[in-house]
């Protein structure tokens, strides 16, 4: 579960716009793809619109909704075919916040069962993802150019049955040096991830 099939494609035709307009402080725009298989295997379309507001000098919104329709799916041998429309859509929005020396992000994304972007590449559907990530940073110290202390903390669970996928809490620590050399450690003992009845991990 929580994975997207795949399957050969064949000859397609694709087509994929995008539409943009800048206003001050906010951009909006709009997405759409779509590809079209040869032999009568059918199609996937996708369309949503998408903007990003600098709110204030220190925090940026961005946030993107795309629908899918799909009649191009596997078929008994998987091979592609001509299939009943499958609808899915995809959320995600993404706040950003910097005032110096500390930075801080926090994104949700939420991907229903049935999206489909055959022109794009997608890990993971049905699932819902929460990710949270904090930043303080001192620069030029001795030798050190910059010392970095941070933390990242991410939750991907079924919305449905709210069963965990993965979840992590993450800190660390990252240095750089002259010379364009770097140093950096962290911390993996804080996170889990669900697997399958033969040992293998869900789609990820």
């Amino acid at each position: 579960p929580y994975g997207t099939g795949t399957a050969p494609q064949g000859a397609s035709d694709a087509v994929i716009a995008r539409l943009r307009v800048d206003r001050d402080n906010l951009t909006v725009g709009a997405l759409t793809s779509l590809r079209r298989y040869a032999l009568r295997q059918g199609d996937n379309s996708v369309a949503g619109p998408d903007l990003t507001w600098q709110a204030t000098p220190n925090l940026r919104l961005r946030a993107q909704w795309l629908a899918s329709r799909t009649t191009a799916l596997p078929d008994g041998s998987g091979a592609l075919a001509a299939s009943t429309a499958q609808t899915g859509s995809a959320l995600y929005a993404n706040a950003f916040w910097r005032a110096d020396p500390y930075e801080a992000g926090a994104t949700i994304e939420n991907k229903t069962l049935g999206f489909r972007n055959d022109n794009g590449f997608v890990t993971q559907t049905g699932v819902r993802r929460l990710a949270l990530d904090a930043h303080r940073v001192w620069r030029n110290l001795g030798p050190l150019n910059e010392i970095w202390l941070n933390l990242n903390a991410e939750n991907v669970h079924d919305p449905v049955t709210r069963a965990t996928v993965y979840s992590q809490v993450t800190p660390g620590l990252y240095t750089g040096y002259s010379n364009n050399s770097e140093f950096s450690v962290e911390y993996r003992g804080l996170t889990r991830q669900r697997v399958n009845e033969i040992g293998r991990a869900s789609c990820r």
